[in-house]
């Protein structure tokens, strides 16, 4: 096995180990010699998994980026600066600072107020239901929910619709993520979490 160092590692049972240093204390002895890579004939080509058993990744249609833990959206902000053709399909982000982020930078032109129909206890009633973090570690609770000005829950409101946000993601179910046209979408699910 050669490592990142340019050394090559051998591993010997100790019961039959007969390098330089002896015998070892432990069932396993590892010994590192230096290889000389300017003196080499052969290039040693480095291989992994994912080139052994499938065939290189192509994108030949438009992505469908669906971010879980989305944060302020940097897989979205990468696909941009790569010039990937793509739309925010979903995001799955509960902690009210970062969606606010995530509006910021990725929707800044959206004004649209989407709660102009609903009145204030019917916003409040759904930001409790989706489970919406104000310290990122847990949802915030009816009480505290209660407490937000019609301002705040209002643009807390908009700002998860605007970004197509599911929200708390122990709520998701595979249906919520509207994986339909496969065949015109190439839909990209990422991960993101500190």
């Amino acid at each position: 096995m050669v490592n990142n160092y340019g050394s090559i590692i051998s591993l010997f049972n100790s019961n039959r180990c007969s390098s330089r240093y002896g015998r070892c204390c432990t069932d396993t002895c590892i010994l590192l010699d230096r290889i000389d890579y300017k003196n080499m004939e052969e290039k040693v080509e480095q291989i992994d998994i994912f080139n052994v058993n499938y065939e290189p990744f192509k994108i030949t249609k438009k992505v469908k980026l669906i971010e879980l833990f989305g944060g302020y959206g940097s897989q979205a902000m990468s696909m941009k600066r790569l010039g990937i053709d793509f739309d925010h399909h979903k995001l799955c982000e509960w902690a009210v600072k970062s969606i606010q982020a995530y509006k910021d930078v990725h929707f800044s032109n959206d004004n649209i107020d989407y709660s102009s129909d609903l009145n204030l206890e019917e916003i409040k009633k759904y930001l409790y239901q989706k489970g919406i973090s104000n310290n990122y570690n847990e949802p915030m609770s009816e009480s505290q929910i209660k407490r937000l000005n019609e301002e705040q829950a209002r643009t807390i409101y908009n700002n998860i619709q605007a970004t197509h946000n599911l929200v708390n993601i122990q709520q998701v179910k595979g249906c919520d993520l509207e994986i339909t046209n496969k065949d015109k979408y190439c839909y990209i699910l990422t991960y993101s979490f500190p």
